[in-house]
């Protein structure tokens, strides 16, 4: 059996509890968020009113049974094939009419997906959309982006890969699509403008263009980041730390999602120990530098 996501972020858990135990108490198990659209495939049964599921982009976990829509794989084929779009916008209102001062049917994040079912100008500048739940309502078009990226890897064996990108758009785009987060707060497992980690913001940029990495801190065979010599290092390339990683801007910099007390959030620091925001912990313990182009 297979699933959608029908809320707007829905936790997704390593081990089917909301909390595990460590040495320093109970903390949050959360590993990742699942977004409103995207699909999951359900590899095993119910454990605690918990499913274990494995994303689209290979990441596994567990969701709360009744946060996940079950359904088959036609289903979730007819979706996939749909008229699909990205959330562009920090959030995004569902109208239920294409007016601001509609009832608001539904709020959405960067990153959630939906289906155009009209694109006709009648109301200009808005288009008809459908949500997962099959709830139907109004957004400007200026607020979506096409999906670049592929979910059919939860059906076929290898995992889909944008193949027509060019290198030098890339590099550029995934910077600027970085930066957009810039400010956001920190967040344990996060993925979303209301707060993201480390993995989820290089992770997220790189599937807008297409590209599915592994969503963790770490380089991991059956994924298209391979690790290089650090002086080829160039824009969009990825800086891995113990247990953190960067995207490489260039001059030096790097953007970063970091719980650092006092520089929390999506900030750009350098590896320059003569520049202002060098962070010296991070540039001692740099210990690859990973990239799709190699």
């Amino acid at each position: 059996m297979y699933g959608l996501f029908y809320k707007a972020i829905t936790s997704i858990y390593e081990i089917p509890s909301e909390t595990r135990n460590t040495e320093y108490g109970s903390v949050s198990s959360i590993t990742d968020e699942g977004l409103h659209g995207m699909g999951v495939a359900i590899t095993g049964s119910e454990e605690n009113g918990f499913l274990p599921i494995r994303t689209f982009y290979n990441y596994t976990g567990y969701v709360k049974k009744e946060e996940l829509h079950t359904l088959p794989l036609i289903a979730l084929k007819e979706w996939e094939n749909s008229d699909l779009m990205v959330i562009d916008a920090f959030t995004v209102d569902i109208q239920s009419i294409p007016k601001v001062q509609a009832v608001r049917l539904s709020t959405l994040p960067k990153g959630a997906i939906i289906e155009v079912i009209d694109w006709r100008n009648d109301n200009i500048g808005w288009v008809k959309v459908r949500l997962a739940n099959g709830l139907c309502g109004f957004v400007k078009k200026q607020l979506l982006i096409e999906k670049e990226f592929s979910q059919k890897g939860l059906w076929e064996y290898m995992l889909p890969q944008n193949n027509n990108i060019s290198v030098a758009d890339f590099r550029e785009n995934v910077i600027f699509a970085a930066q957009k987060y810039c400010g956001i707060q920190y967040r344990w497992g996060g993925k979303t403008p209301l707060g993201i980690d480390c993995s989820g913001l290089t992770s997220m940029c790189y599937m807008f263009q297409g590209i599915l990495i592994y969503r963790d801190a770490k380089i991991m065979n059956g994924f298209p980041v391979k690790e290089i010599p650090f002086h080829k290092k160039q824009k969009g390339d990825l800086l891995y730390f113990p247990g953190h990683i960067a995207m490489y801007i260039e001059n030096d910099r790097y953007i970063h999602a970091t719980a650092r007390v006092g520089s929390d959030g999506v900030v750009i620091n350098s590896l320059n120990p003569n520049d202002s925001d060098y962070r010296d912990d991070l540039a001692k313990s740099l210990y690859a530098v990973g990239s799709i182009f190699c």
